[in-house]
């Protein structure tokens, strides 16, 4: 794990600590053994509560908006951990602007070190999110990559296939890859290609491709899986995948 992952990750941790916080406090309060919490209300507001009963009718209220802040963090400290998709990005990155307006809402009426402490960890919460190997993880390959993480995305070269053969001339200890099925395999296939189907990759490097910096020329049947399969082994890591299409162009020797 990267560094913003390990900062991710504890930004979930703290959403997570979060979330059990408040779901207790928001207990405590609707059972009436609390009546209010004087560091997050303003001083004109707490005059309001002038008498015993309103202050146990807002504390009963504070409670349940409290637990369901409390649910609500707990989703967020999910989302940041899990980080597989865009959607879950949107709820981390809403959740953490609504608590920065909602604390920054409370300062304007009474300025108190717990308010500011937490506004001080929403906006770091809010850095974190922003950097580009956050929103990466959350993204995948549709996430924004600058400066460095650009440099070392992975990715694969599409060539002609008369430049696919002159490749297979050299002897650079290049490979040739079919990642169609075993029967079209079976039925004709570039010579010395080796099977590796594209259906059978995954995120681990394929046992017939050990080396990671082999110059590896995909192809299948019509072009489609081959650049499925190009893309998945640049993700593993393979830094010399190069796809040339499908078989049904090929005019060059076939074996069976």
């Amino acid at each position: 794990m990267d560094a913003c992952g390990v900062l991710r990750v504890l930004c979930g941790a703290f959403y997570g600590v979060l979330c059990v916080f408040s779901i207790v406090t928001g207990l405590i309060y609707m059972g009436g053994r609390r009546t209010l919490n004087p560091l997050e209300l303003s001083d004109a507001f707490v005059a309001k509560l002038d008498t015993e009963e309103k202050k146990r009718t807002f504390a009963r209220k504070m409670g349940l908006v409290t637990f369901v802040v409390g649910i609500v963090q707990g989703v967020t400290a999910w989302a940041l951990i899990q980080a597989d998709r865009p959607a879950l990005y949107g709820v981390a990155l809403g959740f953490t602007l609504f608590s920065i307006a909602s604390v920054a809402f409370k300062l304007r009426g009474k300025v108190s070190a717990f308010p500011l402490v937490k506004l001080v960890a929403y906006l770091a919460v809010l850095v974190v999110l922003l950097l580009g190997g956050t929103r990466a993880a959350f993204f995948g390959e549709e996430g924004t990559y600058t400066g460095q993480e650009a440099a070392i995305a992975q990715t694969y070269e599409q060539i002609d296939q008369e430049t696919a053969r002159e490749m297979m001339a050299r002897e650079d200890g290049h490979v040739v890859v079919d990642v169609r099925r075993q029967d079209e395999y079976d039925a004709g296939h570039i010579p010395g290609a080796i099977l590796v189907p594209n259906e059978t990759i995954g995120e681990e490097m394929p046992e017939a491709l050990p080396d990671l910096e082999q110059v590896i020329l995909v192809y299948c049947r019509s072009g489609n899986r081959s650049k499925q399969a190009a893309e998945k082994l640049a993700d593993i890591g393979y830094s010399n995948v190069y796809e040339f299409g499908g078989i049904i162009d090929w005019t060059g020797e076939i074996e069976y």
